[in-house]
């Protein structure tokens, strides 16, 4: 039931803050290797080697501290980020690395095929994914330019058996999402260059319900027809890049063309439209009711927006009571103390960076943030 544990944790264009990595190739190699060592070590649920891992890196961060002297290398965000991936081994050869073909797996709910790039090569670089939604199932490949197909790993859940209405049945929800979790232990994705491609009125639901449960997770979803009256929190749609084309010959240069996504947006407004995922990028709400379909009651919101000179998170929201907050220092200075507004009644915070915590959540969010502040109370404002 491993999958279930990840598919649970995972689940739980604006102003944008993008650092550039600082450290030398060789620095980065020294905390790239323990960190995917550690990160195969969960995979395999195997807490020895976790542990010796763990101890590997801090170690390697210690060092490095004293050589950076007065930088704290945990607010390194852009190099954590190529870090994770850099040195970690993944399989080149076997039945798990279809190369130029497609093969079927099974992961938990979810059955799906993948491709990956006949020259698929994990020791070079990350590769952007596709998830391609029909109820044509593998033979969809055939629509795809072939020459695109080379750069993307592609993914084709089997949604043969599902339908529009139940988009957040757990079925429905693991055909995406288990088979996401399948893909970046298994393949060196860039997980923030994830699609999604609708082919079919079926497909494009699933591709822009699931954008706009989750648009922090994907830079951008394209879709055979407009389908924006069936999407529960439409409105989230806004926050990444979508795209309306019938030929699916194109999407791959379209979807080639779009920007990662950011994961530290300084600011951004969002709709919750299931109750079993209340996260959108950085801000996780704990406590909200989505209402049920029939009624008119709007569904719960949350409007964050950031002052990185002042140090302050202003956070409105609409039936949210509770919410976690992982941050970083693409965020906020977290050498300083934070101020937190919620819904206009200000809380001062000092928060402590934690390579546990980045770890943790980076095999969740696939984003680093080295720290979380658990528990923030959103003040009831009456009407």
């Amino acid at each position: 039931m491993r999958f279930l544990l990840l598919l649970f944790l995972f689940l739980a264009p604006n102003a944008f803050a993008q650092s550039e990595p600082e450290l030398k190739s060789a620095d980065l190699k020294k905390i790239a290797k323990p960190a995917g060592e550690w990160i195969t070590a969960q995979i395999e649920m195997d807490s020895e080697d976790a542990m010796k891992a763990l101890e590997d890196l801090d170690e390697q961060i210690d060092k490095l501290a004293k050589k950076l002297k007065t930088v704290d290398p945990l607010s390194l965000v852009a190099d954590w980020q190529l870090a994770m991936n850099n040195q970690r081994k993944f399989a080149t050869s076997g039945k798990t690395i279809p190369k130029g073909k497609l093969a079927d797996f099974d992961y938990g709910l979810a059955s799906f095929s993948v491709r990956l790039p006949k020259k698929y090569n994990p020791k070079k670089e990350d590769y952007p994914a596709v998830y391609l939604l029909g109820k044509e199932g593998k033979s969809l490949i055939d629509k795809l330019d072939q020459a695109l197909l080379e750069e993307f790993v592609v993914f084709i859940p089997n949604i043969s058996s599902l339908s529009a209405d139940l988009v957040f049945d757990m079925e429905a929800v693991s055909s995406v999402f288990a088979t996401s979790s399948f893909g970046w232990q298994n393949y060196r994705l860039d997980r923030s260059r994830q699609f999604l491609i609708g082919a079919d009125d079926l497909g494009d639901v699933l591709a822009a319900q699931y954008l706009a449960l989750m648009p922090h997770m994907f830079a951008g979803a394209s879709m055979t027809s407009d389908v924006v009256e069936s999407v529960s929190g439409a409105s989230n749609l806004a926050l990444s890049s979508s795209n309306a084309e019938s030929d699916l010959s194109k999407t791959l240069a379209w979807c080639k063309e779009q920007t990662a996504v950011s994961y530290s947006p300084l600011e951004f407004e969002a709709e919750l439209p299931w109750a079993q995922q209340g996260r959108v990028y950085w801000v996780q709400a704990l406590n909200f009711e989505v209402p049920e379909d029939d009624t008119d009651k709007p569904l719960p919101k949350i409007k964050v927006s950031v002052d990185r000179a002042s140090n302050k998170i202003m956070i409105d929201s609409a039936d949210v009571t509770r919410v976690k907050l992982f941050l970083n220092d693409e965020i906020v200075n977290l050498d300083n103390p934070i101020t937190v507004i919620r819904n206009g009644e200000e809380f001062s915070y000092q928060v402590s960076r934690s390579v546990g915590n980045m770890l943790q959540d980076y095999t969740i969010s696939g984003a680093i943030y080295p720290a979380v502040i658990r528990e923030v109370e959103m003040p009831v404002v009456e009407e």
